[in-house]
C-alpha cells in the first residue's frame, strides 16, 4: 500500500456472520469469532491511510446481485446464499422507501420443529439442510457421490434418487423461501450459490412455492438465480469505494498525504 502512494481508495472486508456497524465481528460462528474487534485495529494496523468497510458476506453479495445481477431491475430484493457452511441473506432497496440494506441471519429460521440441531441453539434451522455441507450428507445418505458437488447436484434430475433429495433438500428451502417472502415482502427474491444450482434443478418447484406466498398474490415476486460473478468480491468493492463516492476529500492521495504527514 506504501508503493501505491495514495491511489489505494479503501479496502473491504467480508465477513460470514454478524457485523457491527463499525465493523467489528460481533459474532461469527463459522470462524468461532463473538465480539471481536475488527474494523478498527484493520485501520490501525494500514495507518489509518484508507478508509476500512467491513459487513457481512451475504449483504455484500446482494448489494452486487442489486447493482449488475439479477436483482438490477427490483425494487427491494431477497437474497439468499449458501456457503460450505451456513446460509446468509439480505434485503437490499433501491430507496429509503423501499427499505435500507439489511443483511439477515436467514439461516436460522425454524423450518422444522423436530429437526436437527443447530450451532446457534435452536433445531431444524434452514441451513442444517441447505448449506454444502448439508447437501454432502444427504447425497452420501442416498447413494450419491459428494463431489463435484455443483455437478452431482445438476445430475439428479433424471436420478431415481431425485424425490427423495427433493424431500430432504428442497422442502426445507420451499418452506423457507415461503416463510421470508412473506415475512419481508419483496418483489423478487434472487439465489446464489449452492441455492443458485438447486433453483436450476427444482426451479418449478421453487418458482410454486414463491408464486403461492401471500405476497406473491398481491403482487409478481419473480424467483430469480444469481447471474453477477465473483459476487461478494464486487460487493467488497462497492465497500472499499465507499468512501470515495461519498466525500472524494477523505480517500486516495489526500487521505494518505494527511496520514504520512502527521506519521512524519
Amino acid at each position: 500500500m506504501e508503493a501505491a502512494e495514495g491511489r489505494c481508495v479503501g479496502v473491504g472486508v467480508s465477513l460470514p456472520g454478524v457485523v457491527s456497524p463499525d465493523g467489528d465481528a460481533t459474532l461469527v460462528l463459522p470462524l468461532g469469532w463473538e465480539q471481536v474487534p475488527f474494523g478498527a485495529p484493520l485501520a490501525e494496523a494500514l495507518w489509518h491511510a484508507v478508509p476500512v468497510g467491513v459487513e457481512q458476506d451475504a449483504l455484500l453479495a446482494a448489494k452486487s446481485e442489486f447493482v449488475w445481477g439479477a436483482g438490477s431491475g427490483l425494487h427491494r430484493m431477497l437474497y439468499l446464499i449458501a456457503r460450505d457452511h451456513g446460509v446468509g441473506g439480505a434485503v437490499v432497496g433501491a430507496g429509503l422507501l423501499e427499505g435500507a440494506h439489511h443483511p439477515l441471519q436467514a439461516g436460522h429460521i425454524q423450518v422444522r420443529t423436530d429437526g436437527k440441531p443447530c450451532e446457534c441453539g435452536s433445531r431444524g434451522c434452514l441451513e442444517t439442510y441447505i448449506d454444502a455441507d448439508a447437501v454432502r450428507g444427504v447425497l452420501q445418505e442416498i447413494g450419491l457421490p459428494q463431489e463435484p458437488l455443483a455437478e452431482v447436484v445438476r445430475g439428479i434430475t433424471g436420478s431415481p434418487q431425485r424425490e427423495r433429495f427433493a424431500e430432504l433438500v428442497v422442502e426445507p428451502l420451499r418452506v423457507g423461501l415461503v416463510t421470508l417472502v412473506n415475512a419481508l415482502g419483496p418483489d423478487g427474491v434472487v439465489l446464489g450459490g449452492g441455492l443458485g444450482i438447486l433453483a436450476e434443478v427444482f426451479f418449478p418447484e421453487l418458482e410454486r412455492a414463491v408464486a403461492g406466498t401471500v405476497v406473491a398474490r398481491v403482487r409478481e415476486v419473480p424467483l430469480l438465480r444469481e447471474t453477477a460473478s465473483d459476487p461478494i468480491l464486487r460487493g467488497a468493492g462497492l465497500a472499499a469505494f465507499g468512501t470515495l463516492f461519498r466525500d472524494p476529500r477523505e480517500c486516495g492521495v489526500n487521505q494518505h498525504d494527511r496520514t504520512m504527514g502527521a506519521r512524519l
